[in-house]
């Protein structure tokens, strides 16, 4: 017995899976490299920015820099009470000194004061 065997053979191709090598979407594969170096980027420089601010922050929120600027806020409510008080109270005549750490401050009053004489 003879049996008739025929084989049917189609060329053997072999294409990349990686558009890198293949070609095809290329385009494509480069875009979206792009898109994802753009982001790690903008990530980095964002985490960057966060860690700076916060340091920032901590350096600011210490003990120190909290006391020195109570001083700082307490200094100046009292330069400008003193001032406020020489210049509209009522013991004004002429010149009021007010001073603050060393620091002279004449003031020339608008109105006279209720113990100078009044000319009519």
């Amino acid at each position: 017995m003879i049996l008739g065997v025929t084989a049917q053979a189609s060329e053997l191709t072999h294409e990349f899976k990686n558009p890198a090598f293949s070609g095809n979407g290329y385009s494509t594969h480069v875009l979206s490299i792009e898109q994802l170096r753009y982001s790690r980027k903008n990530d980095v420089r964002d985490e960057q920015r966060r860690l700076e601010s916060q340091a920032k922050r901590d350096e600011e929120n210490t003990t120190i820099n909290k006391f020195i600027k109570n001083v700082e806020s307490r200094i100046y409510a009292n330069l400008s009470k003193q001032l406020v008080d020489n210049m509209f109270g009522e013991s004004c005549s002429g010149e009021c000194p007010a001073q603050q750490d060393q620091t002279s401050l004449h003031v020339a009053c608008s109105r006279p004061s209720q113990n100078s004489p009044q000319s009519d």
